[in-house]
């Protein structure tokens, strides 16, 4: 089993160890840790991985694919194309700084980008009012 099958077992290890080292954390603090704390890595093809030997040395070499260093001077268009990277549980038990989001946060954001207040206090639970729409919409 590999991808998704396999990472949410993964990353709730992580979790949990994570609030081992830190039990008045929130969810979205927890989260933000092991975001801002992964390996950016991208999958190399077995194929490629001789040529990508010589000219790199690779760190990591797991099975058919090798994983090096994302190179966004050659696909700038990738910035978006991965996620936050292998997770590192250590670094996440200690990431130096976290970003904490609220559902009030999330609510503000559905706001400036014009969605239905209504709708909004339907799905929250909470009594919503926008008070500004975004204006490029």
């Amino acid at each position: 089993m590999s991808g998704t099958s396999m990472a949410c077992p993964h990353v709730a290890g992580v979790a949990a160890y994570v609030k081992s080292f830190h039990p008045d954390w929130s969810p979205s603090a927890i989260k933000s840790a092991i975001m801002t704390t992964g390996n950016v890595q991208k999958p190399i093809l077995a194929s490629d991985f001789l040529t990508i030997w010589r000219d790199t040395k690779p760190k990591y070499c797991h099975g058919i694919f090798a994983a090096t260093p994302m190179d966004l001077k050659k696909n700038p268009e990738q910035e978006f194309a991965y996620g936050s990277g292998q997770i590192n549980p250590t670094k996440a038990s200690d990431p130096g700084l976290v970003y904490e989001v609220e559902t009030e946060d999330y609510l503000k954001m559905l706001c400036a980008e014009g969605f239905d207040p209504m709708v909004l206090t339907k799905i929250s639970g909470q009594n919503v009012t926008c008070s500004e729409k975004n204006p490029n919409k």
